[in-house]
């Protein structure tokens, strides 16, 4: 998304902000790019998605946090959510601006992260799902809709996904909050080295047990050593078939986004190729804990890597 500061100056004019300086780049993300930016108020940050990013999911990202705020969560303040378009290229979220960085530049042991980040999806998982808009009445219908679609473009997964239903039909379900991409990088800290989380576009009322799989999954991917001292935290019941369909859920996102016909832009399957290496944690869970081999997921790391 390329984009002038001069542009997102007026934008900001424009919805009644008053910036005192001019906008700095931040970050490109694979969702948005994020811009700081000095006020009349004090500083700010503004995420601007980018076209994988559908307007509605952009603005359900700004009425999740809005409702974890009123809940008392520790999500980043939204001061301005804006949906048109018009003004920068997409729509845009302005929200607090926490200038401690994320927990991976904080310099905290692997022990410490760990810790912060169970102690933030427990504090998640035990807000009241009345504090939210649609809450589901089964907690694992998403997982069964989307096993369709994969078997329906992958055969491959069709033992793995049976596999998963077959051991679902005996877990106790549970139904919470959910981040559903908690790491390191999206807990920001503020001046006082309190912890802030950000990116909830992947937010949903489901199983605690999926948050927790895949923060485990994103460290293993990220920092094995992070992963580990994860690991030794609290035990979940039935964690191996919320360990699969982690990582089917990140095998798929990548054989999707690798697809032309899948991809909401070619900015999206360019970033999906580059972690084209990582697929080889979530394919060792799923052959590890089922004894199954996937044979579109070979053939594709043969492809890519």
């Amino acid at each position: 998304m390329k984009l002038s500061s001069s542009k997102i100056f007026d934008a900001l004019k424009q919805i009644g902000l008053r910036p005192s300086g001019e906008p700095v780049f931040v970050v490109s993300g694979w969702e948005a790019d994020i811009w700081s930016c000095e006020t009349e108020n004090g500083p700010i940050a503004i995420r601007i998605y980018n076209d994988s990013i559908s307007p509605d999911r952009a603005a359900f990202e700004a009425v999740t946090m809005r409702e974890l705020e009123l809940a008392g969560y520790p999500a980043a303040l939204v001061f301005h959510f804006e949906p048109d378009p018009t003004f920068v290229g997409g729509p845009f979220l302005v929200m607090d601006h926490l200038p401690g960085g994320d927990l991976w530049e904080a310099g905290w042991k692997p022990s410490k992260i760990a810790a912060e980040m169970h102690s933030l999806l427990d504090e998640l998982h035990s807000i009241p799902t009345i504090a939210f808009d649609d809450i589901p009445s089964d907690p694992y219908a998403w997982v069964h809709d989307a096993g369709r679609r994969v078997a329906e473009q992958f055969p491959g997964f069709a033992d793995v996904l049976k596999w998963v239903y077959t051991r679902l039909r005996h877990v106790k379900p549970q139904l919470t909050p959910c981040h559903m991409d908690l790491h390191p990088g999206n807990i920001l800290l503020d001046q006082e080295g309190e912890p802030w989380v950000i990116d909830w576009t992947s937010f949903r009322i489901t199983d605690p047990r999926l948050d927790t799989t895949w923060t485990h999954l994103l460290a293993e991917i990220y920092s094995p050593e992070l992963a580990t001292a994860f690991a030794n935290g609290t035990p979940q019941p039935d964690v191996e078939v919320f360990r699969v369909i982690t990582a089917v859920r990140r095998l798929v996102s990548f054989l999707w986004g690798t697809l032309p016909e899948g991809s909401p832009s070619e900015k999206a399957r360019v970033e999906a190729l580059s972690h084209a290496a990582e697929l080889r944690v979530p394919e060792k869970w799923i052959t590890e804990i089922t004894g199954f081999y996937i044979p579109e997921v070979e053939a594709t790391l043969d492809a890519y890597l």
